[in-house]
This record gives structure tokens, C-alpha cells and sequence, in this order.
């Protein structure tokens, strides 16, 4: 009898997910399988509850501050990155009004492309480089590419391939000190290692629900400081003010369009409910031990190596092979070992 595969590919999504997760997804399918906001009747409440009770949860865990409806739900973190960066700057460009955006070279496509895209309609487009030392942004540089014309920043938390961690409590106080909205990519991140917002002075926190915070696909959100306020991707139903032609004002409901993923949402839940159990800092270190033990073996392997900073770091790192390329070291992984993780 072969040996269970051995998922490795943590950055893409998570698995195995935590106890309660499946059962969580299947109550809703099985015995509510009804939408929140739409209705009065038992399975609406109870749906409703669930979504209110996460948007605390999530709240809570990155020390985010004022009403938990600042916590919006979004189809993924690719989503919650577009809704911030084009929700903030697309109101400017089609007013005619300079943007400029800033973020570093470590970022994720989600960021990458919609800024981009923004530079096509006419935005200028900043990517501070990496310190080769760290695989991070300097924090100097980093303060020295903003200014009082620049409309956006935004840094990824914690790198999905190297596993490079920012600074972002120095990059989140030139932010500040610039009166420039910081954006943070915590897909990575949140739910792995502490994420607080008041102590990284961060405007808005994008995340996906399916990675470190152990929920369904199809999950993520964003959190936005009071003080700020967006554009809306979407327009369309919201189960309140129907009388409405035109997007509620009220928040979430002016970001969430359309049917929740209601099915995921209270998998996301539940696993919320397990990481509080155990802690953030527990998880961290656990995973601190086992990426120890891991790079000590790497190290005692003739012919493979570690690509990356050694720290600060997550558990997340890339491997070379001095006779394979990366897909067929994967490949072999994967037939002879039973290891999943992904070649590129």
C-alpha cells in the first residue's frame, strides 16, 4: 500500500484543512443552504450570524480597529487587491487627476498587473528593488519612493516563493509620515504569523481565506481604515435597499454584490475558530521548528540548495537541483516520494 501524499504546496492553498472545516461547509449545504441578508426567515439568520460572527473574528485577528463591516468579504485576495488598488485610484484617473502608485519588486501578479493596467490608463507606476541580503525592500528606498503626488502604496507581507518577510512597520510609518495609503498583501501571512494592523500602521490589509487562514477556495477579504473610502468593482444586488437604482452607500453592502459564498464563508469559520484555539504564535513557531529541521537537511543534501534569504523568513522557500530542472525534480518528488509542491 503506497503512503498518503504529503502536500507541500501551502503557498498555493492550503491542506489538509482543520477539524470542523468540512463539517462546517457541510452543514451549510445539508441543513441551512440559505443566502444572509436575503430574507427573515430560520436559514437566513443563521447564515447571517455566521457571516457577522467571522467579520469579528477576522477583525480581531489582525487588531484592526472600528466597525467590523470595514471588514469586507471578496471572491479571493487577487479580488480584495483589485478592489483596493482600482477602487482607490480609478476615481482620480477618471476625474482627469494625476495617480501614482508605488510597491516593490517582490510583489505577487495581483499586484503587479492591476497597477499595470492602471499605468496604461495613465497612472505612473514605481517598483522599489530588493535588497539582495534580505529578498526584501529597503526600508530607506522604500520611503524615498513616495511623496506627497503618490496616491497608493503597497507591499507583499511575506513572499509566496522565497518566503521573504518585509519590513512593514518601517515601510507602514513612511506611509504615514507621507499622508500615502498603505496597502498590504497578507495572503501569505495572516493566520501564519501576527499581522497588526495598528502596529504596522497599515490602511488597508488584503488577504485570501484558503491559505494560511485554513478556509475553503473562493474565500478572502479586505479591510479598510475608516478614513478611506472606494470605488466599488461591481454593482448589483445586495438583499437591502432594494428600492435603490443605484449601489448602497452603506458598508459592506456596497462591496458585496451579488450572493455571498455563503458555503465557504462558514468554512472559513470554522477555521478560525481552530486557529484561535491554538494561537498565532504557537502556529509560528511550530512551523519556525519545521522549517529549521528542513533547511538543515537541505543543507546536508549534495547537490541541492536553498534559494532565498535565510531570515527573517516564513516556512515557505524554493529548492535547486544541480541535476534536474524544476519540473523534473518535482516530477521525481512527486512519482517516487509522494511529495506535492510546485516546479517554476
Amino acid at each position: 500500500m503506497e503512503p498518503p501524499p504529503i502536500h507541500l504546496d501551502n503557498a498555493a492553498t492550503s491542506h489538509p484543512k482543520p477539524p470542523g472545516v468540512a463539517e462546517a461547509v457541510a452543514r451549510h449545504l445539508t441543513e441551512i443552504g440559505a443566502s444572509p441578508g436575503r430574507g427573515g426567515y430560520v436559514g437566513t439568520v443563521q447564515s447571517q450570524a455566521v457571516v457577522d460572527r467571522l467579520r469579528s473574528r477576522l477583525r480581531r485577528l489582525c487588531n484592526a480597529p472600528g466597525s467590523d463591516e470595514r471588514m469586507l468579504f471578496t471572491l479571493n485576495g487577487t479580488d480584495a487587491l483589485n478592489l483596493a488598488i482600482r477602487g482607490l485610484a480609478m476615481p482620480k484617473l477618471l476625474r482627469g487627476e494625476p495617480v501614482r502608485v508605488v510597491a516593490t519588486d517582490l510583489e505577487h501578479n495581483s499586484v503587479i498587473r492591476p497597477f499595470r493596467t492602471l499605468e496604461t490608463l495613465g497612472a505612473e507606476v514605481v517598483f522599489v528593488p530588493l535588497d539582495p541580503h534580505t529578498g526584501a525592500a529597503n526600508p530607506n528606498q522604500f520611503a524615498e519612493a513616495l511623496g506627497p503626488e503618490t496616491t497608493l502604496c503597497a507591499a507583499i507581507h511575506g513572499s509566496n516563493v522565497t518566503g521573504a518577510v518585509q519590513p512593514l512597520a518601517e515601510f507602514g510609518a513612511a506611509a504615514k509620515a507621507n499622508h500615502v495609503p498603505f496597502l498590504v498583501d497578507a495572503s501569505q501571512t495572516l493566520g501564519r504569523i501576527p499581522v497588526d494592523v495598528e502596529a504596522m500602521q497599515i490602511d488597508m490589509l488584503a488577504f485570501s481565506g484558503h491559505k494560511y487562514l485554513l478556509g475553503p477556495l473562493g474565500t478572502g477579504g479586505l479591510w479598510v481604515r475608516d478614513h478611506l473610502n472606494l470605488m466599488p468593482l461591481r454593482d448589483g444586488g445586495t438583499g437591502s435597499m432594494s428600492e435603490l437604482e443605484s449601489q448602497p452607500e452603506c458598508w459592506p453592502d456596497r462591496f458585496e454584490p451579488g450572493s455571498h459564498n455563503t458555503t465557504g464563508l462558514f468554512g472559513l469559520d470554522a477555521a478560525l475558530e481552530w486557529i484561535e484555539t491554538q494561537s498565532i504564535e504557537t502556529l509560528a513557531t511550530r512551523e519556525r521548528d519545521l522549517h529549521l529541521k528542513m533547511a538543515n537537511c537541505i543543507e546536508a543534501t549534495p547537490g541541492l540548495h536553498r534559494l532565498g534569504p535565510k531570515a527573517p523568513t516564513l516556512g515557505t522557500f524554493a529548492l535547486q537541483h544541480d541535476e534536474y530542472d524544476s519540473a523534473t525534480f518535482a516530477a521525481i518528488l512527486d512519482s517516487q516520494f509522494h511529495l506535492h509542491l510546485r516546479a517554476g
